[in-house]
């Protein structure tokens, strides 16, 4: 472990800042591991997981953990303009203490924890190189339960979710930019993909207390927002902690690393800001 694997006293339990997140997945890239960050909520105070986003650094955010799919703000990085992979993950042992707190989800809770991240491997191949690079592709589903998959026909026009459980699939998702555009009971479901400007399309398959959730899947595509004020959201709140990084008392080992870290929390901003990626 290197610490800190935050910035600032308020996310990394230290005042010092270096190496910071992007410093620390630059690195870890090089010798081929997958970044990313864990605990994903959409509201991390003091964490520069907005900057990663817009200067590309990373590779997932965790989307799903203690039977909470946070899809609301999954949806607001992906309606900005960022392909953004979701994985998920289990915490345990520390899940071990939600068994009160939690009572429907810990009653599913298996010894490794049930939040997964699935990607599709050939027989044989290294389970771990298959995960990570589908985690890269953006491949994949987050489930603690069914499996469920989508797929575009008739020349992207069309586009078809399948679920799959051993328990009923009680409600099954066909998700546009944000928003459902078809829902039913059952196993299998189609919809017609938006016929104008981006999209990004996924699927959500519920059984009880259960769900899966492809990662999204993008037709029409140039990193323009779907959705221009979650871009400028975006925006506001990565100025509110490049404002707040000014004034904090963040120890950097010299001048030289400091004015790295803030031209490269202004280049983020001006990305979030823009229209583009």
């Amino acid at each position: 472990m290197i610490r800190p694997l935050g910035v600032g006293s308020a996310y990394a339990n230290s005042p010092e800042t270096f190496p910071y997140p992007y410093v620390l997945f630059g690195l870890g890239r090089k010798v081929g591991a997958t970044v990313g960050y864990a605990h994903f909520d959409g509201s991390q105070k003091h964490s520069t997981l907005l900057m990663d986003l817009a200067l590309k650094s990373i590779d997932f955010v965790e989307v799903f953990q203690f039977g909470r799919l946070k899809t609301g703000q999954w949806y607001q990085l992906l309606n900005a303009g960022f392909q953004v992979t979701g994985v998920a993950g289990s915490d345990f042992p520390v899940a071990l203490n939600n068994w009160t707190r939690e009572k429907e989800w810990s009653r599913w809770l298996p010894l490794l924890g049930p939040e997964r991240m699935m990607v599709k491997a050939k027989a044989g191949a290294s389970a771990y190189e298959a995960w990570s690079q589908g985690v890269r592709r953006g491949e994949g589903m987050v489930t603690n339960g069914p499996l469920v998959e989508l797929k575009l026909a008739a020349g992207g026009k069309r586009v078809s979710a399948h679920a799959s459980f051993y328990l009923p699939v009680d409600r099954l998702e066909i998700v546009a930019n944000g928003k459902v555009i078809a829902s039913g009971a059952g196993n299998t479901l189609e919809a017609e993909v938006p016929a104008n400007g981006p999209v990004w399309l996924a699927a959500l398959a519920v059984s009880g207390t259960l769900q899966a959730h492809t990662n999204p899947i993008y037709p029409r595509w140039d990193g323009t927002p779907p959705d221009p004020e979650a871009r400028r959201e975006l925006g506001r709140r990565w100025k509110e902690e490049l404002d707040y990084y000014r004034s904090a008392p963040l120890v950097f080992p010299s001048e030289s690393e400091k004015r790295q870290f803030f031209m490269r929390g202004e280049e983020a901003l001006r990305i979030l800001s823009g229209s583009r990626q």
